[in-house]
C-alpha cells in the first residue's frame, strides 16, 4: 500500500502545477483581451472626438476663406472667391511693395558710396543731412 501510494503521489504535484500553468495562462489571455477592447473603444472614441472638434474648427475658420456677407445662391463665385481675390491682392501690393523698398535702398545705398569713394568730406555731410 505503501509503494501504490508513493507512485501516485509524485504525479499529484505535477498535476496541480500544470493546472496552476493553464489557469494562469487563461487569466492573462482574457486580461490581453480585454485590455485590447478598452483601447480600440477608446481610440474609436478620441478619433470621433477628434473629427467633431476639426469640424468645429473649420466652421470657425470658414469666414476667413469665404464672403459671408455675399449670399451663395445669388453669386456663387463671389462667395468663394471674394476672400481669396482680396488676399491676393494684398499680396501683390506687399510684394511690389517690398520690391519697391529695396530699390530704393539700393539707390540710396549707391548713391552714398558714390559720395563716399568720390570725397569723404561732403559724402559725410551728405550723410548727416540725409539721417
Amino acid at each position: 500500500m505503501s509503494g501504490s501510494s508513493s507512485s501516485s503521489s509524485p504525479l499529484f504535484p505535477c498535476l496541480v502545477c500544470i493546472t496552476f500553468g493553464l489557469c494562469l495562462a487563461f487569466i492573462l489571455t482574457l486580461t490581453a483581451i480585454v485590455i485590447y477592447h478598452l483601447n480600440s473603444n477608446t481610440l474609436s472614441l478620441k478619433s470621433s472626438m477628434d473629427q467633431r472638434v476639426l469640424s468645429i474648427a473649420k466652421k470657425r475658420q470658414l469666414p476667413d476663406f469665404v464672403n459671408i456677407n455675399i449670399d451663395p445662391c445669388e453669386n456663387f463665385y463671389e462667395f468663394v472667391c471674394d476672400q481669396w481675390t482680396q488676399r491676393k491682392k494684398l499680396e501683390i501690393y506687399e510684394e511690389e511693395y517690398e520690391q519697391k523698398w529695396t530699390r530704393i535702398r539700393h539707390k540710396i545705398h549707391d548713391t552714398l558710396m558714390v559720395n563716399i569713394s568720390n570725397n569723404p568730406s561732403i559724402s559725410n555731410e551728405s550723410m548727416k543731412v540725409f539721417f
